[in-house]
Parts: structure tokens; C-alpha cells; sequence
């Protein structure tokens, strides 16, 4: 994902640029993000231009290996960890590894716009419960230790991290605080007042603001070739949600 693809503000990509330049990334962020937003893209674009080979002044290069591997969301030292539970494919023990190949193929279905009851709905446990488990968080504890297949940043992309499930959370405490050199942990969350303030004590918050009417115009006339006017009213209705704006175009 490049940042020139990234539905957000223009100056938050040029902050998190600027981080990555000037070598002062901080391990362990909070993006809160209002609903809709295409935070997970921008998680993405920040962790590919950290990795990329030949970094350009405003994006990735986009052809180097490591952005080759971005682009099928396959990069061996980016994990990427969201909420799961039993389905009648795994009936026992859920862990994230075990739906790695489907969270891939519908972050790349829905071109990175995703919501948590859309995933639920498809991993087929929308009537369920689903949460980033002790085994989801042993997993991460125990990678922590190894090193980079590739020798440079180790970085963790926890989608929907308000459903860390409270008995998993302090399995992360130590490791969010003390992490190996060169690890990053990106949380991402709409929602903070569901997360331990023993968690979110230990992040640096980066507030993504909601997304502005006319770019949300812009955006639908470019993916669906829609008039502007038609867009415009979509945008309206949307408020700042450009997944809402996807439901109401596909309703319509």
C-alpha cells in the first residue's frame, strides 16, 4: 500500500514520513480512527515505507522487493493480528495464523476498506465473539525474540485492538514497554475507552481525523464512475465514512 493510495489527511502522511526520516519512530503507536477511515492502509503504507529499499521523498518506491511483498500483504517481518474465534472450520483453540490466508484476501477484496462486522461476517462468526486471544498474543511475545528474516524492522499491525481480550492483554505489557531494537506495534482502534489503560499507557496516540466530504467525493467518483453530483450526495450522507458511503452506493 502506498501512501498516495491512503484515503487520510495529507499532513499526517507527512508526519509520518518525517518519523521515519529523522529515525524518531516511536515503538509502540495508537492510531484512533473515526469509523470508516482507512486506517489499516495508512498502518500498511507507514510499514512499507519503513521497509522499503529505496524510500522516495513521499512514498515507497513501490517495485523493490520488500514493497513486492506489501502488495500481496506476505512480508515475513510484518504481522498483522486481528480478532478471531471458533468457526465450523476451526472449532477449538482460535488463533490468527489459522485465518491469515482469508484476512489476506479480504483486506485485498474490500481494496483495504474494512470493518469489523464485514470480517465477522465473513471469517462466519458474526454471532459470536471475536477477540485477540492469549494465543494471538503468545504468538507475538514469542516473535518478539527472534530476529528480522530481512535484518531491519519487526513490525506488528493489531487491527481492531479493542478487542484484546482483558485476560490476553497483560501478555503484552512487558513486550509493548521493553520490545526488541527495531520492533514497532501499531495498534489501531476506533474505540479507546474499551482497552486497558495499562495498554494505552504504553502507546504514542496518533489521531486520524475524520475524512472530509469532498474527498470522500473525489474517491466515489474514481471507484464507482459516478457523476460528481450523485457522489456529493452520497459523501454528505456518509459523514467522514467511506465505508458507509460503499454500503449506500451498493444499496442504491
Amino acid at each position: 500500500m502506498l501512501f498516495k493510495d491512503v484515503l487520510v489527511d495529507e499532513s499526517l502522511k507527512k508526519r509520518l514520513i518525517s518519523l521515519v526520516k529523522e529515525n524518531r519512530i516511536s515503538h509502540a503507536q495508537l492510531f484512533l480512527a473515526p469509523a470508516g477511515s482507512h486506517a489499516f492502509a495508512l498502518a500498511m503504507a507507514y510499514a512499507q515505507y519503513i521497509c522499503c529499499e529505496h524510500p522516495g521523498e513521499d512514498d515507497s518506491c513501490g517495485v523493490c522487493p520488500s514493497c513486492a511483498k506489501f502488495a500481496k500483504l506476505s512480508h515475513p517481518d510484518v504481522h498483522i493480528i486481528f480478532p478471531n474465534c471458533t468457526t465450523t472450520e476451526v472449532k477449538k483453540d482460535p488463533v490468527f495464523t489459522k485465518f491469515a490466508a482469508k484476512f489476506r484476501q479480504f483486506v485485498l477484496d474490500h481494496n483495504y476498506h474494512i470493518d469489523i462486522n464485514d470480517w465477522l461476517m465473513e471469517l462466519g462468526g458474526e454471532n459470536k465473539q471475536a477477540f485477540i486471544n492469549t494465543r494471538d498474543c503468545s504468538y507475538i511475545v514469542n516473535q518478539n525474540s527472534i530476529k528480522s528474516y530481512e535484518g531491519g524492522y519487526k513490525i506488528y499491525i493489531l487491527w481492531s485492538a479493542d478487542r484484546l481480550y482483558r485476560d490476553a492483554a497483560p501478555k503484552l505489557l512487558k513486550t509493548l514497554e521493553e520490545p526488541e531494537n527495531k520492533t514497532l506495534f501499531i495498534l489501531i482502534t476506533e474505540n479507546t475507552d474499551k482497552m486497558l489503560t495499562t495498554i494505552l499507557s504504553r502507546t504514542q496516540l496518533v489521531k486520524i481525523p475524520k475524512l472530509k466530504t469532498e474527498v470522500i467525493q473525489q474517491q466515489l467518483t474514481k471507484d464507482f464512475n459516478i457523476s460528481e453530483e450523485e457522489a456529493a450526495d452520497v459523501a454528505v450522507l456518509a459523514d467522514g465514512n467511506y465505508n458507509r458511503a460503499i454500503e449506500l452506493i451498493n444499496d442504491e
